[in-house]
């Protein structure tokens, strides 16, 4: 990896380098200094709450790397599945948001065939401002935990440039 850091460095092109290592241990101590990004979660899964690489799992993984994640080197929870039939309109939105609070890059994968699975729905959840607006926030601060009340009901926060928050209440 690092030698891969060094030859991008020698270009003296900008570039994204990202590491994609789950089977490393502790991939947030070291990847940050020499990648832009880093992704020790599972494969993401049309999934909301159900096995490897579901959302909510992913999601946990990344904000509880929060403090690894600033501008210049973000944490990746993988990809945001939007428009399959693996969760519900709201879970999917849900998942949007999650990674906006994260301050996760967003990488769509969008299901097949576009035509069929895609709706004004998904659409909407693709570009709702509100939501990008959070993810793209030019503080860069990921969110974090602020309150579980058990069975599932969290609150997580993220702040944002303008000393406001971004809020998810996440009830899964």
């Amino acid at each position: 990896y690092g030698l891969m850091a060094a030859a991008i460095a020698s270009t003296g092109r900008r570039m994204i380098y990202s590491i994609n290592q789950s089977r490393l241990s502790n991939v947030e101590t070291w990847a940050p200094s020499i990648s832009n990004m880093l992704r020790g979660a599972e494969d993401s899964a049309d999934s909301w709450s159900t096995g490897n690489g579901c959302a909510v799992a992913n999601f946990n993984w990344a904000v509880a790397l929060h403090s690894y994640s600033h501008p210049g080197s973000w944490v990746n929870p993988d990809l945001v599945y939007i428009g399959g039939s693996g969760m519900t309109t709201p879970q999917y939105q849900g998942q949007m948001n999650m990674w906006a609070i994260a301050a996760a890059p967003i990488f769509l994968y969008l299901a097949d065939p576009l035509t069929v699975t895609n709706t004004a729905a998904t659409f909407n959840i693709m570009t709702n401002s509100e939501t990008l607006a959070v993810d793209q926030d030019r503080l860069g601060t990921a969110g974090y935990i602020v309150h579980d009340y058990g069975s599932g009901k969290q609150v997580y926060a993220r702040p944002l440039v303008d000393a406001g928050k971004g809020v998810l209440l996440l009830m899964n």
